[in-house]
């Protein structure tokens, strides 16, 4: 079992592949996880997610979802992506001159929704130390399996179904999530009508090119474009009374939106 890391958001490239490794080895094959660990070493498995990214495009199959190979794309996706959104959230001044930390309760319950590996899961755990942290994700899969060893190390809660959360939701975290749903702006107003979330912090990308990601999805029955869903998206959380917040966050990266 890998040892709890409190700088887990500041761990280099090599120091996060390596701690990746540890974590998997229990869990899938040694040959798998070596495979995994010098893929990842090498390039940051650029030849492997192309080829997982491709096919993804050519079926739009679930199931890559659960293949081993996909933990290089989660991997990836954490730690040049959803790590950076996890260290805004303490950034000086970033709102109002106080951090989106300092906004929310020491008690927070906050919902990392389709949280991967569970590594930003174990962040906000960090971050939180006396919250209510809560991962969702795909059951089962390996994934899911990751995530719950984390989540005894870091001590947070993992669901794959959203009714089990019936505390008040003080923040939610989304990082690339709803753009891996098809019908995004429905799924959103399902998790708004059943978690009631005071902030929403969200790094939406529908117009990028990713494995899980779609090139159009489907808005009041009509498919759409990825930059119209984009904002229509956003037309849906102020009809659902939510406002932008201004942060500092460079290109408002991720974005943060507070209920009314």
């Amino acid at each position: 079992m890998p040892m709890i890391r409190t700088d887990l958001v500041g761990l280099n490239r090599k120091q996060s592949i390596r701690y990746l490794a540890d974590l998997i080895h229990e869990v899938l094959d040694p040959i798998v996880v070596r495979q995994i660990f010098t893929t990842l070493m090498r390039d940051d498995g650029k030849h492997e997610r192309n080829q997982l990214e491709r096919r993804w495009y050519s079926t739009y199959d679930f199931n890559i979802y659960k293949e081993d190979q996909y933990l290089i794309e989660a991997w990836y996706c954490w730690h040049y992506y959803s790590r950076k959104y996890i260290q805004a959230i303490t950034k000086p001044n970033a709102v109002q001159q106080q951090s989106v930390r300092n906004l929310l309760p020491d008690t927070a319950t906050i919902v990392d929704l389709g949280n991967g590996l569970g590594l930003t899961t174990g962040a906000l755990s960090n971050l939180f130390p006396n919250g209510k942290i809560i991962g969702t994700n795909v059951k089962p899969s390996t994934q899911f399996t990751i995530a719950e060893r984390l989540a005894n190390i870091y001590k947070f809660t993992m669901t794959d179904n959203l009714t089990t959360i019936t505390d008040p939701v003080d923040l939610i975290f989304a990082s690339e999530y709803f753009e891996h749903h098809t019908h995004p702006i429905d799924h959103l107003n399902d998790i708004i009508k059943t978690l009631q979330p005071r902030y929403l912090l969200l790094a939406n990308a529908f117009t990028a090119d990713a494995i899980g990601h779609f090139n159009t999805y489907t808005i009041n029955g009509k498919e759409t474009e990825d930059r119209a869903t984009n904002r229509l998206f956003s037309r849906n959380l102020r009809e659902h009374d939510f406002n932008p917040v201004q942060t500092t966050f460079w290109n408002n990266r991720p974005a943060l939106w507070e209920r009314q």
